[in-house]
């Protein structure tokens, strides 16, 4: 069995385990007695919720020349976010620029560029909310590393700079393409390059969609801080905000399904600094992931049927003419 099929049940079996040193019975005396008015008010809003995500990509879209619809827009976005349920990493919803290639009949590339776009602002609003949660844990445990927390934040954040500029990201790509690839694959390197950097935007353009990702990832914790108070976990929304940043970038490491189990670790860890019993963590993460994420993803499975059955139609009245 290949290295990369094994990696992703890493996760699951933390996860197992988790449940296993809590106890089964305690989580589900936890998830019964859960307040039910928070569980409802966070599914509920989950449609609303979801809207600023899909904004921001339109906007990232528009930025692009692409003239679509934001009601097809959020569709395939739905789309998307059924088949990130279910990949490592969230890497399904990769799928949409597939999508968009269809609908726009665009090259494959300049479609993908903005949902790269759209993960290299999220990763950076995230991370910038991490770093400032790492902070918090450090200083809880009289640990001095600010020192190498701002160099590892000014490192990632000169990455992003180097890369979101067509000259410094060919330069940078192409030392490692150069001795990495055949000869006679370079220069499809190149070719897929320029056309990944000819799509992108100017990066002041980039400001106000910067702005968007942080309100969009505000109101996405936000979400999750209503599970959470059903379960009990009353903690400054600052510092859940912050801990819940450091467990979605951990969840970004490709040894589990959506993060599943690497999450819950994390952030039992750092909730712990605020005496808050695990089971209650892993009730809120669960039940926030499959509550949220089952809703997405039946929504996308809906879509992908119908836009499914309107292919068949178009192919059928096609031949038939």
């Amino acid at each position: 069995m290949k290295l990369k099929n094994i990696l992703p049940i890493i996760g699951i079996f933390l996860l197992v385990y988790l449940i296993y040193k809590i106890g089964p019975y305690n989580l589900f005396n936890t998830l019964k007695n859960a307040n039910l008015f928070y569980i409802g008010l966070g599914l509920i809003t989950t449609p609303i919720f979801i809207l600023p995500l899909g904004y921001k990509w339109y906007k990232i879209l528009k930025l692009q020349n692409f003239d679509l619809k934001f009601p097809y827009i959020m569709k395939i976005y739905y789309i998307g976010a059924f088949y990130g349920f279910i990949t490592p990493a969230r890497a399904g919803s990769l799928l949409r620029a597939y999508y968009i290639k269809e609908k726009t009949k665009k090259g494959l590339i300049e479609c993908a560029s903005s949902i790269i776009i759209e993960r290299i602002l999220d990763l950076f609003v995230i991370f910038l909310f991490a770093f400032i949660g790492s902070l918090i844990f450090l200083n809880k445990l009289n640990i001095n590393m600010i020192h190498i927390l701002i160099i590892t934040f000014l490192i990632f954040f000169s990455l992003i700079l180097i890369f979101m500029r067509k000259e410094r990201g060919i330069f940078v790509l192409s030392i490692f393409y150069n001795y990495l690839l055949p000869k006679n694959m370079r220069e499809k390197a190149d070719d897929s390059l320029n056309k990944f950097y000819n799509s992108l935007p100017k990066l002041r353009k980039l400001i106000y969609i910067l702005f968007l990702t942080i309100i969009t990832w505000l109101i996405l914790y936000f979400q999750v801080y209503l599970f959470g108070l059903a379960f009990n976990i009353e903690v400054p929304f600052h510092i859940f905000l912050t801990f819940m940043s450091i467990g979605t970038v951990v969840a970004t490491i490709p040894i589990s399904i959506s993060g599943l189990g690497t999450r819950e670790l994390t952030l039992i860890t750092l909730f712990s600094l605020y005496n808050i019993n695990p089971e209650a963590i892993v009730s809120m993460s669960l039940s926030s992931f499959f509550g949220i994420g089952t809703l997405e993803a039946l929504i996308g499975l809906f879509f992908i049927i119908k836009e499914k059955k309107k292919n068949e139609i178009l192919n059928y009245n096609s031949i038939s003419s």
